[in-house]
């Protein structure tokens, strides 16, 4: 029997087999749970990377720790789920070593992303006028990656110090492959795997938490001595990384617990729902907590999912807004300086309409073809934004004249405005419009 047990290709997850009388039940439950994590993550991740403005070491960071928790997840619920549904319970000696290595590299990179989020604080509060240089989006993915080649090598050696022993059973008490249940089916003494095992966890854990507390510890301490509204949005901050770090904790307290009572002093139902709180609790609850206490990342989200959902209406409403930018540059053409100002700086400060490539081009315009704007000032606006779609379009060879402007946009608007949902003015405009030309 044990040799037929060493030389078994499978092993059986017991965990599946408790879960079979309600397993639609639990399969639809996983699978939203899983659908809600990748949803909420993803789209804060898209956020972050296609969001200029959010191009920051502290966004950089909390997509990186989303991108972990995918990984965590996707480690266990795939599997868990097609299991269910195919009423499957075993998993292949391979894929079980696999899965044993992903889910402790999840639980190494979390906490090692929460203590580079820690020391990104400290130096945002600490070091404002020297952050900017300390701490830079190419310095944050150095450390991103310095620590994920430092966890999967400290990681690494756990399966493969598992995969040498014999083992005498084939039965694991849980849904998911993890390293201590594999050294409970073992013939031989483990004292080497536990060894390491332990020595590596506890000072990596360890030397994580003293840094995190040293961190916060010096953040509080300048809160002491800085202002009453700075103090309030560092704390703030402060909060939100701890609760999200909390509940990570909370979910590690719960393995921990499961492996201290053993196999005897709990049902199979209780190790299940200990082992699984884990994976459920911080891959879904860090996005909404940081989407939802983070201001500016949620006005971002708020603003992208309105604006594709504007887009995605139909062409005319996009249409309808390019014409009304267009005239606004029409009515500034008549309009005193003053009030051209005003409505250049509301132009400017437009969240949702436009891109902005439009509201750029439509300030250029303006500045050159009001004649009262032609001003040291003014110029010097028109030429660094100028300067910049010729950055943007260096490939092209584009250049703009003031000439080649003038003759574009006099065919462009004229055009425009005969198919504009303003066509009652439309003559109107094109009179005034031709009128400032000239």
């Amino acid at each position: 029997m044990e040799n037929e047990f060493n030389i078994s290709k499978n092993f059986v997850l017991l965990g599946i087999e408790e879960m079979e009388r309600f397993k639609y039940l639990y399969c639809s439950l996983l699978l939203i749970i899983y659908f809600f994590i990748l949803l909420f993550s993803f789209t804060i991740i898209f956020v972050v990377v296609f969001d200029e403005s959010l191009h920051e070491p502290m966004y950089t960071l909390i997509a990186s720790l989303l991108l972990n928790g995918i990984f965590g997840s996707s480690c266990v619920f795939p599997k868990l789920i097609t299991d269910l549904l195919f009423s499957s319970n075993e998993i292949s000696r391979v894929g079980c070593f696999t899965q044993t290595f992903g889910v402790t590299l999840f639980g190494y990179c979390e906490v090692s992303t929460f203590t580079i989020m820690a020391h990104d604080t400290y130096l945002a509060v600490g070091h404002p006028l020297r952050y900017p240089t300390l701490m830079t989006n190419s310095v944050v993915l150095k450390l991103i990656m310095g620590s994920l080649i430092f966890n999967i090598m400290l990681t690494l050696p756990l399966p493969l110090l598992a995969v040498r022993l014999p083992l005498c059973g084939s039965h694991i008490s849980n849904v998911f492959c993890d390293n201590p249940s594999i050294l409970f089916l073992s013939c031989v003494d483990t004292s080497l795997n536990k060894l390491y095992g332990n020595v590596s966890f506890v000072s990596n854990l360890m030397v994580m938490l003293i840094l995190i507390s040293h961190s916060y510890l010096q953040i509080f301490l300048i809160c002491l001595k800085i202002s009453k509204d700075a103090c309030k949005k560092t704390i703030h901050t402060l909060v939100t990384h701890l609760l999200n770090f909390s509940i990570f904790m909370a979910g590690g307290l719960f393995l921990f617990v499961r492996y201290r009572l053993g196999n005897n002093n709990l049902t199979l139902t209780f190790h299940i729902l200990l082992a699984i709180m884990g994976f459920i609790f911080t891959p879904l609850l860090t996005p909404l907590i940081y989407g939802i206490r983070m201001q500016r990342l949620k006005m971002k989200i708020i603003h992208h999912i309105s604006h594709s959902a504007e887009c995605t209406s139909g062409y005319a409403d996009c249409g309808i807004i390019s014409h009304s930018y267009l005239l606004i540059f029409l009515i500034c053409l008549q309009i005193s300086k003053d009030a051209c100002e005003k409505a250049i700086h509301t132009l400017r400060e437009a969240d949702c309409e436009a891109s902005e490539e439009l509201k750029i081009h439509t300030i250029i315009f303006v500045a050159v073809f009001v004649e009262s704007l032609h001003e040291p000032m003014y110029t010097v606006i028109a030429s660094l934004l100028l300067n910049g779609i010729n950055a943007n379009e260096e490939s092209r060879g584009f250049k703009v004249s003031k000439d080649t402007c003038k003759k574009a946009i006099h065919t462009l608007v004229i055009h425009l405005l005969n198919f504009s949902p303003f066509s009652l003015r439309s003559s109107t405009c094109i009179c005034l419009f031709q009128n400032g030309n000239h």
